[in-house]
């Protein structure tokens, strides 16, 4: 193996890496502590999931978060910013009620 690293430091470095990339991962489990680093991903707990009702001079429309956005997060509260966004977008909208599990949560009037 010393051979193939003579003089090349192209070669010096792929070598490098591929160790890294095959080392640190087998150290990494048998750190101690290092597991709990990873574990808050299995055991979060899911926010409840947010219906928003959007009221026009129409009727009333309902939204859920995956409508409006592009990636949704389970464990991201989307209620502080997401009646303003629908208050704006929405055309004619009066009024956006944040409902959790069928109870109205929070309530916003549009301007």
């Amino acid at each position: 193996m010393i051979g193939i690293l003579r003089g090349h430091p192209v070669r010096i470095a792929t070598v490098l890496i591929i160790l890294a990339m095959a080392v640190i991962p087998a150290l990494v489990p048998r750190t101690e502590g290092r597991q709990d680093a990873f574990a808050w991903e299995m055991f979060t707990e899911a926010a409840p999931i947010q219906v928003y009702d959007v009221e026009t001079a129409s009727g009333r429309h309902e939204y859920q978060p995956q409508d409006v956005l592009a990636v949704v997060r389970a464990d991201v509260d989307y209620s502080a910013v997401l009646p303003g966004y629908l208050c704006e977008t929405v055309p004619d909208a009066l009024v956006v009620t944040v409902r959790e599990g069928g109870t109205a949560v929070a309530r916003r009037a549009c301007p």
